[in-house]
């Protein structure tokens, strides 16, 4: 096995940029692992990214109005933090966030310029959503997922996450490798991935997941009626009967585990808080935000600095 591994490695890491590449769609797998991990391989394509610009002097992606603009913010947001008293961690936050910059760069000039490193990465995202979507199903029969995790407070799923964030990182991931497997016609992996992703993101008790991961579905499901076909419509009928059993017939088999049904948290719940969203905390966070933002219309008032100004009294 280690023999292949580096048989591999030589046979397609050549180059800087083809390390590049594959630290690139690492990066939705190294996310079902934690922040950490994908933080690692953002930074590692970053630094790549740098070191072949300078080596072949080819700095015009500096030029991209979009990237001007956000090397703009950075720099101000950099300032701004600065003249905030004691708020070291905040300028700290300010200064490394460019490296979000570079790696947005070098994934638009770089490194999925080219098809190999797209199919890489939707190929990473795939697995990962699959992986993820699996662990949180079998957290949510079994009570703990594939490293033991429990179930969050008994009512969200977590997946390998200490926080009940799966629902909201499935559906973040699944919207490029559900259109790549519909835009070549793999009609089959296409629903059963979309099928697996969608309830597991509703059996999560995630609200803000399944309400985004819906949209991406409706959209995704116009798109493949689109493109016709009676063997299409025959998938279809099938992972649409798959999806109705797992979302329908799945929570009859946790009833020991959660102490909210997932259609109750993610339908009733959801519909009463968009009901009264003026009122909940969720309203009141925006209300607060905008308060915010207002009062410092011009200047903002920093990185990592709304925690501390949402607390003065005027902005409730």
């Amino acid at each position: 096995m280690t023999i292949g591994i580096v048989g591999w490695v030589r046979r397609n890491l050549k180059s800087v940029r083809d390390w590049g590449i594959f630290l690139t769609a690492l990066v939705p797998v190294s996310l079902a692992l934690g922040r950490a991990p994908a933080d690692v391989c953002v930074i590692g394509v970053s630094v790549l990214f740098l070191f072949d610009s300078a080596r072949n002097r080819r700095w015009d992606w500096l030029k991209r109005p979009w990237i001007v603009a956000a090397l703009g913010l950075w720099i101000y947001s950099i300032v701004r933090a600065a003249f905030v008293p004691g708020n070291i961690s905040g300028l700290n936050v300010a200064v490394v966030w460019v490296r979000y910059i570079v790696f947005a760069a070098s994934v638009g000039e770089w490194t999925v310029a080219e098809d190999r490193g797209r199919t890489w990465l939707l190929r990473s995202a795939a697995a990962a959503i699959a992986f993820l979507s699996l662990d949180g199903l079998l957290q949510y029969v079994s009570g703990h997922d594939i490293t033991g995790r429990a179930v969050f407070e008994n009512n969200r799923l977590t997946g390998p996450y200490s926080r009940p964030i799966l629902g909201f990182t499935i559906a973040s991931l699944m919207a490029a490798p559900l259109f790549w497997l519909l835009e070549r016609r793999r009609f089959l992996w296409a629903f059963l991935l979309a099928d697996l992703s969608f309830a597991a993101v509703f059996l999560s008790g995630d609200r803000m997941g399944f309400l985004w991961a819906s949209v991406i579905m409706l959209t995704w499901l116009f798109f493949f009626i689109l493109r016709g076909g009676i063997r299409q419509w025959s998938y279809a009928a099938m992972a649409l009967g798959l999806l109705a059993v797992l979302v329908v017939g799945m929570p009859r088999f946790s009833a020991h585990t959660l102490t909210q049904a997932p259609g109750e948290r993610q339908v009733s719940s959801t519909i009463n808080t968009l009901g009264s969203f003026a009122s909940t905390p969720y309203g009141l966070v925006w209300k607060s935000g905008l308060d915010v933002a207002m009062d410092n219309f011009f200047f903002g008032v920093g990185m990592r600095r709304f925690r501390v100004a949402c607390f003065d009294e005027k902005f409730g």
